[in-house]
């Protein structure tokens, strides 16, 4: 039985913590030793905290020490040999860094010196020992270390990088890694994998590349590719089986490492999850790049799949893996990131962060859905979305919805001007798109040049709130359901150039307004927009078809406020409902314009309140009422000889001096010109 290699007698070693120094700067010390790091100087205190370039890994230790708490104990793991660089939060750029360097004193195998094969050399080594790897190409599978406390350690190249490639030649996995628990405490399988490449990896079931069971070990400065299996786990699976055994850990790290371009069911490129005893599987990435991998069903980056345990990821970069980026208890620390778009400044294949700066999402050439796209917004961020149909019925979510977050979505247009960008709920169960914002003007929110189709909305087909911006050649057509096709509320900004359509709710059909108390009101100016042919009734009344001002309060017990909105050349007409046309609330200031309300199903058109004619409206029950000066036939302003000499012209030959829209030129609009003799009105 393989066992642990542990000095006989564990030292206890001091560190000396000065005003900008440790001392000794490198300490080697034995697995099982005791390090006391100890303050001597400093007014400001001191940290010892394990990373490198003045970054925290999260991996080893992070303690302060100053004159209320002079030390921190730390007892060295069973490693065989590693290295772990430290420093001092507030005196890293002065140079106040560190190394702790494990030795376990054990023997050290050469491969192909001493053994002709990797497997040969794991086989014959026991804890403490170190496996030296030269430089090549191995064509080995299924190397099974057990729980052993060995390095295994390729040669690198002049750049550091690996010259030592393991490639299993799809035979198998490349590494598996099994505990022994039992009898206790068990063998924690400290292995240290260090500068290598783990390819060609293959199984049917988990783990194409690396499987790992209740073990602890470091991955550091390899690269893991081109594996894959049909189960879970492309690059790497790892599972944390305790049952029995409360010592046992999969504490797994990746310092440096490359997890690129592998494939599996779920979790491309790193799949963790547990029994649910202890704390779970707890694995660590710093520094590290996961990258291009790809799940057929699930995520494709990282997956955690059990609530027990955390996968941390710290100064690590997460990107262009396909479907999704990381999912479960995945939690980022300093610089990581995780979104589709890789950003890559220095063009050597390699990712340096994640997406373009611009802050400008595209669907499809830089994220393939709307949904993708979603997931990764930051506040001020726009989707752009190419011209095309999209099936809203094919995303996983059925709203998608942002809290606190200004964000824009602008699509394409057509030769003439239309939406090119169809957004299509037809059949689907997707409800709506609600953006809301943060009471800002730092980033206005605009939604331009989108047909929204056919969204059967329980809570609104498309909402923006709290914020500022703008609503620009937009359609919104066909909502059906339970509310409204567009709502704005505690917004100030532009609706332009839209037209609200043919919508159907046993509430709210067409446009709504709604302001809550503890956000600025509305202040929103329609131009140019149609509301026509929408529908909204309640089974008990209430419900409005065209325009609607909320007055109440919801389920959070939040009490409405009004705003001020403004209608300018629009046109309101043909819309149904308990109340057709402008349902107002006492609360809102609502201003009229050059707009035509009428043919709405509510007798006066508008309901519910007062508003402010500024002019040019036309608010009548039947449309025909709403002509512009009909008699005018040369358009001139004014009924005048002109005009009647064009009526004279066409009277019984055609319909060009029709005054009263009856399809012909006779002595019935004859009588309207003599009527309406003069300047329009």
């Amino acid at each position: 039985m393989l066992t642990m290699s542990v000095a006989a007698i564990a030292e206890t070693h001091t560190v000396q913590v000065n005003s900008d120094s440790f001392a000794p700067a490198v300490l080697e010390v034995a697995p099982g030793d005791t390090v006391i790091w100890q303050y001597t100087s400093g007014w400001m205190g001191h940290t010892v905290t394990s990373g490198m370039n003045c970054i925290a890994d999260r991996m080893f230790f992070d303690a302060s020490v100053n004159n209320g708490t002079p030390t921190f104990e730390w007892v060295v793991p069973d490693y065989a040999s590693v290295d772990i660089p430290y420093f001092c939060k507030p005196h890293c750029g002065m140079g106040m860094t560190g190394v702790i360097s494990i030795n376990a004193d054990g023997a050290t195998l050469q491969v192909p010196g001493d053994y002709l094969t990797i497997a040969e050399a794991i086989d014959a080594a026991v804890a403490g020992d170190i496996i030296n790897i030269a430089a090549g190409t191995y064509y080995e599978a299924d190397l099974a270390i057990g729980a052993a406390n060995i390095t295994l350690r390729g040669e690198a190249n002049a750049d550091g990088t690996p010259a030592v490639t393991i490639d299993a030649q799809q035979q198998g996995r490349v590494f598996e890694m099994v505990d022994v628990t039992h009898p206790p405490p068990g063998i924690p399988g400290l292995v240290v994998f260090d500068t290598m490449v783990i390819t060609g990896g293959s199984v049917s079931g988990n783990g194409g590349g690396v499987s790992i069971t209740t073990c602890s070990p470091v991955f550091r400065n390899c690269t893991i590719t081109q594996n894959s299996c049909t189960g879970n786990g492309g690059g790497v699976y790892i599972y944390h089986q305790a049952e029995g055994a409360p010592w046992a850990r999969a504490d797994v790290k990746f310092i440096g490492c490359t997890i690129i371009g592998n494939d599996a069911q779920d979790g491309g490129g790193m799949f963790s999850k547990s029994n649910e005893y202890n704390d779970g599987a707890q694995p660590s990435l710093f520094g590290c790049v996961v990258n291009e991998n790809t799940a057929s069903n699930g995520v494709g980056g990282i997956r955690h799949a059990t609530w027990l345990g955390q996968t941390t990821v710290v100064n690590s970069i997460i990107c262009g893996n396909v479907p999704v980026q990381i999912s479960g208890t995945v939690e980022l620390y300093e610089d990581s990131c995780a979104f589709g778009n890789c950003l890559d400044e220095d063009a050597d294949g390699v990712p340096d962060g994640c997406r373009d700066a611009d802050g400008i999402l595209h669907v499809p050439s830089e994220y393939p859905t709307l949904e993708t796209a979603w997931e990764e917004l930051s506040h001020g961020d726009t989707i752009a979305i190419a011209a095309g149909t999209y099936a809203m019925g094919d995303l996983d979510e059925e709203a998608l919805v942002t809290e606190e977050m200004a964000v824009s979505i602008i699509g394409e247009t057509n030769a003439d001007g239309t939406p090119a960008t169809i957004l299509d709920g037809e059949g689907s169960e997707f409800e709506g798109i609600y953006i809301q914002g943060t009471d800002s003007q730092e980033h206005p929110m605009m939604i331009e040049n989108v047909h929204f189709r056919h969204f059967p909305s329980e809570g609104g087909g498309v909402a923006l709130t709290y914020g500022t911006g703008h609503i620009r050649n937009c359609i919104f057509e066909g909502t059906y359901d339970s509310c409204t096709s567009l709502r704005m509320g505690n917004f100030q900004g532009t609706l332009e150039d839209c037209l609200i359509i043919d919508s159907t709710s046993y509430y709210l059909g067409g446009l709504s307004f709604v302001d809550w108390e503890g956000h600025p009101a509305s202040d929103i100016t329609v131009t140019n927009c149609l509301i026509d042919n929408n529908y909204g009734s309640f089974p008990w009344g209430g419900g409005n078809g065209g325009v609607h001002f909320f007055l109440g309060s919801n389920s959070d017990g939040d009490n409405s406020i009004g705003g001020t909105v403004h209608f300018v050349d629009c046109t309101i007409t043909g819309n149904e409902g308990d109340n057709g046309g402008i349902d107002l609330s006492p609360q809102w200031n609502v201003t009229l314009t050059n707009t035509t309300v009428c043919g709405n199903e509510t007798p006066g058109q508008i309901y519910g309140g007062t508003w402010t004619d500024g002019g040019g409206n036309c608010i009548q029950d039947h449309c025909d009422n709403c002509a512009d000066c009909p008699a005018d036939l040369d358009g001139n302003g004014e009924v005048s000889v002109d005009d009647l000499l064009a009526l004279l012209a066409a009277f019984q030959i055609n319909d060009d001096g029709d005054c009263d829209n009856d399809g012909d030129t006779d002595i019935n609009d004859l009588l309207a010109i003599l009527a309406a003799w003069g300047p329009c009105p």
